[in-house]
């Protein structure tokens, strides 16, 4: 995260949320379109 420092001189916290990236945006479309979803 490029603001971290800036951030972090400020006293704020950074966090990373997500989930892991083991899914693409194009394999759900490829997914539906072939009535699997």
């Amino acid at each position: 995260v490029p603001e971290r420092d800036e951030v972090l001189a400020y006293g704020g916290r950074v966090a990373i949320a997500g989930d892991p990236k083991d899914h693409s945006s194009s394999a759900l479309v490829d997914k539906l379109q072939k009535g699997q979803g």
